[in-house]
């Protein structure tokens, strides 16, 4: 039995790890970040050398991992055709079985009402880990090319996200200091409270519907044809206070 050499071994497996560790710690990231780019304080910029950091370094320990599993006893073939199976399985869990489970604001999620999605994702990873046990060596035969196709599929759909994507204004740049915040005047003090995305005319329906509920207001000052400045927070808050 011709056993493959060290390279030829880490020619097959290399294509594999960069799959596998892209889908999580590089491409996954970006698409949230590139998505959800008004949400987080810190530059593209600043988190993309982190990224390729982490990435070069994972891809590196699995590579090495992948290449020196003993040829004989299947294991490097087991080994390999597992790891892209996971990868195939994280990128169909990322990018087509994704679910709405709701506002994640620190609330539990109702699992049970949720269990159909469960019913779902469970025989497609079983489905794919099990024939990467039951069938290695076909996994291994093309696993170089399904791993390629997919990361250039990733790298393909994050392309136009990074083409459109802007820097969110150069609040990013600053922060604010915390030092005093909590420190109030024993004499007078004004305490703003913002509800982000509460209409003002659904709290006087509440006023109205339970004029009770004003006593907890006691001291507050409530306009109710008050106008925001801005459609979107970021503007209006600058706005409210200045």
């Amino acid at each position: 039995m011709n056993v493959p050499t060290f390279a030829s071994r880490a020619r097959t497996s290399f294509p594999v790890a960069l799959f596998l560790v892209s889908v999580i710690g590089l491409f996954g990231p970006i698409h949230i970040y590139l998505t959800n780019i008004m949400e987080f304080s810190f530059a593209f910029t600043q988190a993309l050398g982190v990224l390729v950091l982490l990435l070069v370094a994972a891809v590196a320990i699995a590579d090495f991992l992948l290449a020196v599993l003993p040829a004989g006893g299947h294991l490097f073939v087991r080994g390999t055709a597992f790891a892209c199976a996971l990868g195939l399985a994280f990128w169909i869990q990322g990018n087509i079985l994704v679910w709405r489970y709701g506002l994640m604001d620190g609330k539990d999620v109702d699992w049970a009402a949720k269990a159909v999605y469960g019913w779902i994702d469970t025989p497609v990873w079983l489905v794919l880990l099990g024939s990467a046990v039951a069938r290695p060596g076909w996994w291994t035969r093309h696993a170089v090319k399904i791993s390629l196709m997919f990361v250039v599929i990733q790298l393909v759909s994050a392309l136009p996200l990074l083409g459109k994507a802007k820097e969110a204004g150069s609040f990013k740049m600053y922060s604010a200091s915390e030092e005093g915040v909590h420190q109030f005047s024993r004499k007078t003090n004004v305490v703003v409270l913002i509800f982000d995305t509460f209409q003002n005319d659904v709290f006087q329906e509440i006023l109205e519907k339970a004029p009770s509920y004003a006593k907890g207001f006691d001291g507050f000052t409530y306009l109710r044809n008050t106008l925001g400045g801005y459609p979107t927070t970021y503007g209006s808050i600058s706005y409210l206070l200045t």
